[in-house]
């Protein structure tokens, strides 16, 4: 897999990198169902977005979970899913439509993330219905 060469050499070797280690998800029309990548439980959110709703817009998953991005003070943020779209690629952090009481921490994660990777764009993908309400941000930022 290669990428736009207009990333960082240092992350877009690390995404290379991180996608080998990550199996592939699997093809549009077929359900996660409980099933896991690595480590991590599908949400019935996650499958959605993956199985249905992007692969119908065009949008490719190129792996779950596969990156680990500093955010300061030893913490790290790790995105749902590494997609491919016309534009190039992003981090999508898919959340339901119903905010979870944990849910502060995750935006504090995904904005401080986006600000210091500025080079890439990251979505926040809420569920609204059987579609999703996409903000993009880049720097930090709502694009």
């Amino acid at each position: 897999m290669k990428f736009e060469n207009t990333l960082p050499e240092g992350f877009r070797k690390k995404c290379e990198t991180e996608i080998g280690r990550t199996k592939p998800l699997k093809s549009a029309g077929t359900a996660f169902g409980k099933k896991t990548l690595g480590e991590t439980p599908e949400s019935k959110v996650e499958s959605f977005f993956a199985d249905e709703w992007a692969p119908r817009r065009g949008i490719r998953i190129l792996a779950k979970e596969a990156l680990a991005l500093a955010i300061g003070a030893g913490g790290v943020y790790t995105p749902d899913f590494l997609i491919a779209t016309e534009d190039g690629i992003a981090l999508v952090e898919v959340k339901s439509e119903n905010p979870l009481p944990n849910e502060e921490r995750a935006i504090l994660a995904f904005t401080e993330a986006s600000r210091r990777n500025p080079q890439i764009d990251f979505w926040w993908a809420r569920q609204s219905g059987a579609a999703f309400d996409i903000r993009i941000f880049r720097g930090g930022s709502c694009a």
